[in-house]
């Protein structure tokens, strides 16, 4: 279900909460099953939403963009996120001239190198909304997942686990392992992404 490994900055995203009792669910119940029972590791965690936090400098490389992304109050993920896949087409052709792909000044070369740049943001944006830092967006972009969307087919706890041993690898590959995720963690990115609005981009 997911591809292979191929960055940086720091916070989690995850605030201890109480814990509380929870009634197992059946499949008769109607409720899917998996996601009654999913595993939450030794800790809970509630995902917090790191695209409203922080600057935009936190996904976006390239501080010059990010200087102009700013100029123009796209300054946070959160507002990446809005701008660059809420409003479609134009949005994301917005965004891309603010990163310096300006048509017929910049060769073919450098646009589509700024438009990969800027899809990867605008991923990047899109998954911190499950809680994920930064550097944990790029280590799922590693393994081939690119929005909420992409998290929402992991309701199983077996999948899951294996997604988080990829997460592991991703991590070690990029040098990140203090911050390569637990199943805990991948199960709370996951139910937060079933509950998220879904952007196209």
């Amino acid at each position: 279900m997911v591809q292979a490994v191929g960055g940086s900055s720091s916070y989690y995203g995850y605030a201890p909460v109480q814990r509380s009792a929870s009634v197992a669910q059946t499949p008769s119940s109607g409720v899917n099953p998996y996601l009654a029972d999913s595993y939450t590791g030794g800790s809970d965690y509630s995902p917090m939403s790191m695209a409203a936090q922080g600057g935009i400098s936190s996904i976006v490389g390239d501080s010059a963009a990010a200087s102009r992304l700013s100029a123009f109050l796209i300054n946070t993920p959160d507002r990446l996120l809005k701008v660059g896949a809420g409003l479609g087409v134009v949005g994301r052709f917005f965004v891309n001239v603010l990163s310096g792909s300006v048509p017929m000044f910049t060769s073919s070369a450098q646009q589509t190198q700024i438009k990969q740049n800027v899809f990867g943001w605008i991923s990047s944006a899109d998954l911190m909304r499950t809680g994920a830092s930064p550097n944990q967006t790029r280590m799922m972009q590693d393994v081939g997942l690119w929005n909420v969307q992409n998290l929402t087919l992991y309701t199983n706890p077996a999948d899951q686990a294996v997604l988080a041993q990829r997460l592991a690898g991703a991590a070690a590959a990029r040098g990140l392992m203090m911050e390569a995720p637990n199943q805990g963690m991948v199960s709370a990115w996951v139910n937060a992404a079933i509950g998220l609005p879904k952007y196209n981009f």
